[in-house]
């Protein structure tokens, strides 16, 4: 209980006092210990406030850690796609390719993405979520990074996130 909130105070001690503050450090803790309810034999917790400015992600993918949960503050949420929708045959076979090509390749129909709202909770099962189930490889939500988003002026725009993984190992 302790090391969490102290945690939590370590996530954010660079940030101004303030009310945007206070509400990172509240979603921080509140996500962490749902997190740790759904899993309470995953050892290890991280802790991210992340600005990106461009894909991160941008290709589809599967993490292996057991479970994340994520808020964008600003910018669109992560893209996720359900497992009937996904051609996982494409994932060895666009690799290396730029996220244009790949990504009609390995989801063909755009309109199967979800893409969560600004400020949307969204809770991403991984690899080693215990019992997941999915295609035999990739077990594991598929999601991305939102393609390049851009203002009127043509500027590319920065998300931030918040991150809470759970996870086996320490990486």
């Amino acid at each position: 209980e302790r090391t969490l909130r102290a945690a939590c105070d370590r996530l954010v001690a660079r940030l101004p006092e303030g009310p945007i503050r206070d509400a990172l450090r509240g979603d921080a803790e509140q996500l962490a210990r749902m997190l740790m309810r759904q899993c309470p034999d995953a050892p290890h917790l991280a802790l991210q406030i992340e600005v990106t400015g461009h894909n991160r992600c941008s290709r589809w993918h599967v993490d292996h850690y057991v479970g994340r949960a994520l808020i964008s503050y600003v910018g669109p949420g992560t893209w996720m796609v359900d497992d009937k929708d996904v051609r996982f045959d494409q994932f060895d076979a666009t690799f290396g390719q730029c996220w244009e090509d790949s990504d009609k390749r390995i989801v063909p129909e755009y309109d199967r993405i979800h893409m969560p709202a600004t400020n949307a909770v969204v809770l991403m099962k991984g690899a080693s979520w215990p019992g997941i189930t999915g295609h035999a490889t990739r077990k594991g939500l598929v999601h991305k990074s939102p393609n390049v988003v851009t203002d009127a002026q043509g500027n590319l725009r920065n998300r931030l996130l918040l991150k809470v993984d759970l996870d086996l190992d320490r990486d």
